[in-house]
């Protein structure tokens, strides 16, 4: 099964007698927070029959300094408990982004592979895609045909740390000048430090040596679904990325680089790491130097 599904194809299987029994359908909407949306609110007025609401802002490790950390195995056991899962489950992932199609469920499908269950896909297009073409959609409370049977087997993880890279990688990654290629999924202004980050504590550059290749390259942003696998490839190729070599992405704090790790896997069958600090934690934990973080010289 790819990790990309279409909406045609998402529709056909709601219509199979055992839908219930082999999916689970989960709306990972998510957004930064200056946007100020009400995912759940969002959620009720308007979904994909049978979807679920899973919800980032809750499912991250809360403790941490910086935003979007990746949970403890025990934190996302707790929360998927709440959906219809086993691990014998095919898990489909919308969101609602009118910009891209998808945006914030790539890093839910990330999660979902590094605590062990690589059977996820992505619905190209999203829920943006699905209004579009008229398909049906529910809103206020559960109806009885969106409740599901009670799962006898609880869901169980396996914690791939293997997809996971903390700063201290990170840094010996960059003194051994980047035998591990870091790319970078945000806009490009933003990794040249000519525009703002979200966060206004949080100076804009990026990591030496890394590469720039902005998540949404990778978008048909007319139709607002993925470019075919050989165009993402292309694209991947023209801003110097060796496929055949180890690749770790970073973002601003962890979100936009799982969609590019999402792109990578649609064309290499590969799950590659995420440096879940991102930018963020690098920006503040290394020296303020061109020799740590580079940025434009811009004119005043």
């Amino acid at each position: 099964m790819s990790g990309l599904v279409t909406t045609e194809w998402l529709e056909e299987q709601m219509k199979s007698p055992d839908w219930k029994e082999k999916y689970c359908l989960l709306d990972c909407t998510w957004d930064l927070p200056k946007a100020k949306r009400n995912f759940q609110e969002e959620h009720n007025n308007c979904r994909i029959p049978g979807a679920k609401l899973f919800d980032l802002n809750e499912c991250r490790n809360k403790d941490a300094k910086l935003p979007n950390t990746v949970p403890s195995e025990l934190h996302f056991v707790n929360h998927v408990k709440k959906f219809p899962l086993s691990n014998a489950k095919h898990v489909i992932l919308y969101d609602n982004s009118e910009r891209f199609g998808l945006f914030s469920a790539p890093r839910v499908w990330w999660l979902f592979n590094v605590f062990g269950h690589s059977n996820v896909s992505i619905v190209d297009g999203g829920l943006p895609k699905w209004k579009r073409e008229g398909r049906k959609i529910e809103s206020g409370p559960y109806t009885e045909d969106e409740n599901f049977p009670a799962i006898e087997n609880e869901f169980k993880a396996a914690y791939n740390a293997d997809l996971v890279k903390d700063l201290s990688f990170m840094k010996t990654n960059f003194e051994q000048k980047c035998p591990v290629q870091v790319l970078d999924a945000r806009p490009n202004g933003r990794f040249r430090g000519v525009e703002p980050e979200p966060r206004p504590d949080i100076p804009s550059g990026h990591m030496p040596l890394s590469i720039s290749i902005p998540f949404f390259t990778n978008f048909n942003m007319q139709e607002k679904v993925m470019f075919p696998t050989d165009e993402i490839k292309s694209n991947l190729t023209k801003a110097a990325v060796d496929l055949n070599k180890p690749i770790v992405s970073s973002c601003g704090s962890g979100i936009t680089a799982s969609a590019l790790l999402f792109s990578l896997f649609l064309v290499t069958g590969q799950r590659y790491p995420l440096f879940d600090d991102s930018w963020f934690g690098w920006q503040t934990n290394t020296p303020n130097t061109p020799e740590w973080q580079l940025r434009e010289k811009t004119e005043n």
